[in-house]
C-alpha cells in the first residue's frame, strides 16, 4: 500500500512531460554552463557555484534534486567536492548524477596531485568500462543517467569505497555514511 502511494505521489509530481528529462537536464546544465564561462576559463574549485545555481534552476524547472557534498556526508578525511543527484518517477524511479566541474580532476602536466588523493579522481573513474562510460559523459553533457554501481565508481574516484545506495545518499540524515 504504501509502495503504491509513492508511486502516486511520483508519478504525480512529474505530470509535466513537455520535455524529456534528458533536455530538461541538459537545458539547465547548458544555461548554467554558459553563465559561468563568462567570469571563468575553467571550472576548478567552482563545485559549491556550480552546485547551487544548477540547483536554483532545476528547482524552477521542477526538477526534484539533492546537492551532495562529500566532505558533510562521509567525513572530515574526505575532498570537499558537491554535485547533485536528480531523481525522476517514469515507470520507475530514474536518477542522474550532475557534475559539471569533474573536468577539474582530470590529470594535469605538471600539477601535484591533491593530498587527499591516491591518483587524480578522473583516471581512476575511467581504469573500468562502466566508469569510462560516466566519464565521458560527465565531461561532454555534465550528467549521466546513474545505477548504484556508477554511483560506487564515482564515489571510488574520490576515495571513497562505501556501499551506499543512491536511495541512502539521497535521504541521508546528518549522520556520515562512512
Amino acid at each position: 500500500m504504501a509502495n503504491n502511494l509513492q508511486n502516486f505521489y511520483n508519478q504525480i509530481l512529474n505530470l509535466r512531460k513537455d520535455l524529456d528529462i534528458n533536455d530538461k537536464i541538459q537545458m539547465v546544465i547548458d544555461t548554467i554552463k554558459s553563465e559561468i564561462n563568462l567570469y571563468f576559463s575553467d571550472y576548478i574549485g567552482l563545485c559549491k557555484l556550480a552546485s547551487n545555481n544548477l540547483s536554483v534552476l532545476l528547482n524552477e524547472n521542477h526538477i526534484q534534486h539533492k546537492v551532495i557534498n562529500l566532505k558533510e556526508i562521509f567525513g572530515e578525511d574526505v575532498y570537499e567536492h558537491e554535485f547533485i543527484i536528480s531523481y525522476y518517477y517514469f515507470n520507475e524511479m530514474q536518477y542522474f548524477l550532475i557534475d559539471i566541474t569533474y573536468s577539474q580532476f582530470l590529470k594535469r602536466d605538471g600539477e601535484k596531485i591533491r593530498d587527499n588523493f591516491l591518483d587524480w579522481p578522473g583516471e581512476i573513474l575511467c581504469s573500468t568500462e562502466e566508469g569510462k562510460n560516466l566519464y565521458d559523459s560527465l565531461l561532454v553533457k555534465g550528467f549521466q543517467k546513474i545505477s548504484d554501481l556508477d554511483l560506487k565508481l564515482y564515489l571510488e574516484s574520490f576515495g571513497i569505497f562505501s556501499a551506499v545506495s543512491i536511495d541512502e545518499l539521497i535521504h541521508h540524515t546528518n549522520q556520515k555514511l562512512l
